[in-house]
């Protein structure tokens, strides 16, 4: 199977929910999940640093783009390899904690921080499509606090790969 990786420079409202991106962020290079929420009048556009993971649970939160900020779109998502409740000892009936990952009947959804402008203090996202949701905590099937981005585009890509790939096409 071809992997679509295109490592494309694009304005963020381009690039598709649910896409890796490369992200320029404090003089490093991270890589996110481009996500998106519906608004009354329009489509607020985020990202959630996948890599290099952050460091504490807490760590996890949307950071707010404009839509007109560029990107370099990798044109494929994310694979994850993920355990089920093993760091802290939680069960399937304990509540997801920030930075786990959790499947409900609507799919896995990533527990984040939300935007500080939102009067939330959660978001939801899920992790195949991009889409902030509201709460998804109901009806919630497995958590999994051991998990990690396992590489792109089914899984034909590394993380480490994609970085290399990103590195070379700079110089």
């Amino acid at each position: 199977m071809k992997n679509a990786i295109t490592l494309e420079r694009r304005k963020a409202h381009e690039i598709p929910r649910g896409n890796a991106v490369i992200y320029p962020h404090g003089g490093e290079v991270t890589v996110c999940l481009k996500t998106e929420r519906q608004g009354n009048d329009y489509i607020h556009h985020y990202l959630v640093v996948m890599d290099p993971a952050p460091v504490a649970a807490d760590g996890f939160g949307m950071i707010y783009i404009d839509p007109e900020d560029e990107l370099i779109d990798c044109g494929a998502a994310f694979t994850y390899a993920m355990t089920e409740g093993v760091a802290r000892g939680d069960t399937r009936s304990e509540q997801a904690a920030v930075g786990d990952l959790f499947q409900n009947d609507d799919g896995f959804f990533l527990k984040v921080t939300d935007d500080p402008k939102s009067q939330k203090m959660f978001a939801f996202v899920n992790i195949h499509s991009g889409a902030v949701m509201g709460r998804q905590e109901r009806g919630v099937a497995a958590v999994f606090q051991e998990w990690r981005v396992s590489g792109l585009g089914g899984g034909g890509l590394s993380i480490e790969d994609l970085r290399r790939l990103h590195s070379e096409a700079m110089n």
